[in-house]
């Protein structure tokens, strides 16, 4: 039986919703994508908590949770890679 991880149990520094980390994507250098954490639908505890109610989270795992405003199928014009192409992505720490 899975246990739920209570928000509660988490590190003090991601219970609260003003934790924040950066996230974004650059194509070629160029920014497309810049967001932060507390910009999510639902806030991180919150994710943690509902997942560990579903599968156990181990050391090391890491969430998906969608992505920022910026995705090239919506853009005006919409943006693709094309062939040649380098994406980077980032996630750094911030306030967390």
């Amino acid at each position: 039986m899975i246990e739920r991880m209570a928000a509660s149990s988490l590190p003090t520094a991601l219970r609260t919703r003003s934790a924040s980390a950066a996230l974004g994507c650059s194509v070629n250098g160029d920014k497309v994508q810049d967001a932060r954490t507390t910009d999510l639908v639902f806030d991180v505890p919150n994710l943690i908590a509902e997942l560990s109610a579903v599968l156990p989270l181990l050391a090391g795992d890491v969430i998906f949770t969608g992505t920022p405003a910026g995705v090239g199928v919506t853009r005006k014009p919409p943006r693709f890679l094309q062939h040649g192409e380098y994406e980077s992505d980032r996630a750094t720490e911030g306030r967390l």
